[in-house]
């Protein structure tokens, strides 16, 4: 039974991120207007997202248990979200930025399909999917459970290469694989998908809000950087990742006690 349902898990993961793929490629081919463009990409999340909670409800009858506290959660993303949203309607304003309200709305709307499908995909579902796969459960299983999401979460943006060079890709699957790892503990610690889920959305608004909503910049005023600052950031984040590494084996250690083998439950 396990093995069964471990099975359906993988199928849904490899069908969504394939559909996706390939929606997101005709979507970029055919439709070039922002607006439209960032719509469609978020309405097919959408539409995968639901396909993935109703697949859970469906196999997990403890599928409530990562909606903890959130009432308070919820709270803190409309704040959250208001006060991102409030600031960079400020910053174009005094800018003078011919952006409107239309193409603002949709591309925040883009960041919190993304973040919640994103989440609810690899740290939800590929997560516990990884973890069963184990059948028994140890610290250095869980850890490597950890390791192996965050790095397939990492790999999944080798998809940009069609818009970025390589090196910002790189860039991304270095901060998305440390930042895969935090977004997984703080599962672990608070039980809410509503949280991380924002949190990423967040994340990737503000660090895509410049190249998307800021296009008032002239040329001569964006950044361009250097070999050496481009080696620099690279070895910031693998620094970065690497502190993340080892502070989740301290992570992991607080939850088990050594030695201990558990079964795994779902």
């Amino acid at each position: 039974m396990l093995y069964k349902t471990l099975k359906k898990e993988i199928v849904i993961i490899l069908f969504c991120l394939s559909f996706l793929f390939g929606t997101r490629k005709i979507i970029d081919l055919y439709f070039i207007e922002t607006e439209v463009n960032y719509l469609l990409i978020a309405l097919v999340k959408l539409i995968l997202l639901s396909v993935l909670i109703q697949f859970m409800k469906k196999e997990k009858k403890d599928f409530h248990v990562i909606f903890k506290n959130s009432s308070i959660f919820l709270l803190i993303i409309f704040v959250g979200t208001y006060l991102a949203f409030s600031n960079s309607e400020k910053i174009i304003t005094l800018n003078g930025a011919d952006i409107n309200l239309y193409l603002h709305v949709i591309f925040l709307f883009k960041c919190f399909v993304t973040g919640f499908f994103e989440e609810t995909l690899f740290r939800v579902l590929l997560f516990n999917s990884i973890l069963k796969s184990h059948f028994f459960l140890n610290k250095n299983k869980i850890f490597r459970s950890y390791i192996l999401t965050s790095i397939i979460f990492g790999l999944v943006h080798l998809i940009n290469l069609s818009s970025l060079d390589f090196f910002s890709v790189l860039n991304q699957i270095l901060l998305a694989f440390g930042l895969g790892m935090i977004f997984q503990m703080l599962l672990t610690k608070y039980n809410n998908i509503l949280f991380i889920a924002s949190l990423h959305s967040l994340i990737n608004y503000f660090g895509t809000r410049n190249s998307v909503l800021f296009q008032f910049k002239r040329t001569t005023d964006l950044e361009i950087f250097s070999d050496y600052e481009v080696f620099l950031n690279l070895a910031i984040f693998i620094f970065f990742d690497f502190l993340i590494i080892i502070y989740l084996r301290y992570f992991i250690k607080g939850q088990m006690d050594d030695g201990e083998q558990i079964p795994y439950t779902g």
